[in-house]
């Protein structure tokens, strides 16, 4: 299975790794041995990203959905549903924020402590294809496919 979602934890001791289809699974990268599988996630390349320490965010463009995850939890501790489909997810250095891009070209900014969504706004024409903060968070930075 091709692997199209990538995040990094715990000083690369643990990989998630996701297909369009699904369920996310996390591996121990020194035995190889599978840690746990997310088995209600699926998302897409981009679509899955670090947050703080210990969670996971993963867009469900099937679901029209943001998923937040403990990495030592099997299911979602909270679901944002938003009115479109999010591909790409993003979050801030510090974990204070977290952000997405949906398919049709606009981008969301989530404060993470509250759950409050902070600003949507017109990134792009078409779909924001990817999403990233830069090293001390005060910038986000958008790419589309327009």
């Amino acid at each position: 299975r091709t692997m199209t979602a990538v995040a990094n934890f715990l000083d690369e001791v643990v990989l998630t790794g996701s297909s369009a289809e699904g369920p996310v699974h996390a591996w121990d990268v020194r035995t190889g041995m599978q840690l746990k599988s997310y088995k209600t996630t699926a998302c897409g390349r981009g679509g899955l990203c670090k947050l703080g320490e210990d969670y996971l965010v993963s867009a469900q463009v099937s679901k029209n959905a943001l998923d937040v995850w403990g990495l030592d939890k099997e299911s979602a501790l909270h679901k944002f549903f938003v009115g479109e489909p999010m591909g790409v997810v993003a979050s801030s250095p510090d974990g204070a924020f977290f952000a997405a891009g949906s398919l049709t070209g606009a981008a969301y900014l989530w404060e993470v402590s509250t759950g409050k969504l902070v600003r949507t706004w017109p990134a792009h024409f078409k779909a924001v294809s990817a999403i990233a903060f830069n090293s001390d968070g005060s910038v986000l930075v958008t790419g589309g496919d327009d």
